[in-house]
């Protein structure tokens, strides 16, 4: 079965560099017209289906895609980005001032200190684990919207690729066979 990963669309978060994890940031008018160039990219696409999370990035990207492909969304809170606790709101570069030394993308994401409010990267592959584990056993082609990070897990869990190391643009699609 094939899946199409499906990043939502740029928020203005995005596009100033701070960090949104679980904050619920809705797309900027950039982001729409990312979602609408996706759309009609998946058209020509076979799938039964759209997941997406529950923010409000990636649900409106959804729905952009639903509205041009005819498909339903189901939204599944399993495949929402990290909750990044107190980096939330911040840059990368704040997030280093706060940390007391230089951090780069690769740290942040692969955070393993203890950050106050961070949700661990463990329950994070927890979560895609589960996720992937269901639709292959529901067997059917599928979009799937969500966050960078998020994607990168789920794609190292089919893949072993590290998702440390993929950097996924917004509203980039990806198409990966789930056996």
């Amino acid at each position: 079965m094939n899946v199409f990963f499906v990043r939502h669309g740029a928020t203005v978060w995005n596009l100033t560099g701070k960090w949104q994890g679980s904050i619920d940031i809705e797309l900027s008018d950039i982001g729409r017209e990312q979602a609408i160039e996706a759309a009609r990219k998946l058209i020509s696409e076979e799938f039964s289906v759209i997941y997406s999370s529950q923010k409000s990035r990636a649900l409106e990207t959804a729905g952009i895609i639903a509205e041009e492909t005819g498909k339903n969304v189901v939204v599944d809170t399993r495949i929402a980005e990290r909750n990044m606790g107190v980096f939330e709101g911040r840059t990368t570069m704040e997030i280093s001032r706060m940390m007391g030394r230089e951090m780069n993308v690769v740290d942040i994401v692969s955070c393993t200190e203890p950050v106050e409010g961070m949700e661990s990267l463990e329950d994070q592959f927890r979560r895609g684990k589960e996720f992937i584990e269901e639709i292959r056993k529901r067997g059917k082609d599928a979009v799937v919207v969500s966050h960078g990070v998020m994607i990168g897990i789920m794609l190292e869990i089919l893949t072993g690729d590290d998702f440390r190391h993929r950097k996924i643009e917004n509203c980039q699609i990806i198409r990966e066979k789930i056996l």
